[in-house]
């Protein structure tokens, strides 16, 4: 059965909803959403759907405080404090201006996977066989990391004007998460990694909701593969991805209406 709305309905509908925020001067231009991000929300938000169960309010006290909470693993903890530097390293590098690279890629990892992994396999590709925890898509072995990640970083440089970004971004996630080039913590970059492309491209974040889409999310992702043979056909990650994208735009909107009914 199909949806209701293809994505290309969903994404006029988000094009939209920021043209309304823009000229509301919510945002002074497209290109600076990441200055609304909510980094509490985002790093709970990525951490908890790797299975890390801090919840939202330990996750604020940590980054606010730099205190520990009790009863919860310091590995836990170093992923919401790497996580928070990660996301923030991304942004400087957002603020410069900086076109996405194999580089940041590696950087973003390895500060994400700082002290939690062997140093030798944090912010460098993977040297054994890995899989997706909640999703059974095959991933690449280690000898076809560097040569894939090549070629969709190729991809991504031909297409990045051509391609709608909350497509873009959301076939690079999946081919990432495909290759899992990393040992571990490929989910979490690949979400850094995806709003980098959408706050590049004049779009705010994903944020995924874990309590509410988690299952949808990886639902999403098993659809994916198994909706076409073709690589670049990942419909059903897309519609997800919009449907978050309009969720987050939807929020925006109504907190600057109800400013206005304040005054």
């Amino acid at each position: 059965m199909k949806d209701l709305y293809s994505y290309n309905n969903l994404i006029s509908q988000i094009d939209r909803k920021i043209k309304m925020l823009t000229e509301a001067e919510v945002i002074q231009n497209k290109y600076e959403f990441h200055k609304l991000r909510d980094l509490v929300k985002e790093v709970y938000s990525t951490n908890s759907i790797e299975g890390n169960s801090m919840d939202i309010m330990e996750t604020k006290y940590i980054l606010e405080t730099g205190c520990t909470v009790s009863g919860k693993t310091i590995k836990e903890h170093m992923e919401i404090d790497n996580t928070a530097k990660a996301i923030k390293y991304a942004d400087s590098c957002l603020e410069n201006k900086f076109e996405l690279t194999e580089e940041i890629i590696k950087n973003i990892h390895r500060i994400l996977t700082n002290g939690v992994l062997d140093i030798e396999e944090s912010g460098e590709y993977k040297t054994k066989r890995n899989w997706i925890g909640g999703a059974s898509i095959h991933t690449l072995p280690p000898n076809g990391v560097e040569k894939h990640m090549n070629n969709l970083l190729q991809w991504y440089n031909e297409n990045k004007e051509k391609v709608n970004p909350i497509v873009l971004a959301t076939i690079f996630k999946y081919r990432f998460v495909c290759i899992h080039p990393f040992t571990d913590g490929n989910g979490r970059t690949s979400r850094i990694v995806t709003n980098y492309i959408l706050n590049q491209k004049g779009y705010c974040g994903i944020i995924i909701d874990p309590k509410l889409n988690k299952l949808d999310y990886y639902k999403a992702l098993e659809e994916s593969h198994n909706y076409a043979e073709d690589k670049f056909k990942c419909d059903p990650l897309i519609k997800f991805n919009c449907s978050c994208l309009n969720s987050i735009l939807d929020n925006l909107l109504d907190d600057f209406y109800m400013r206005i009914k304040i005054i």
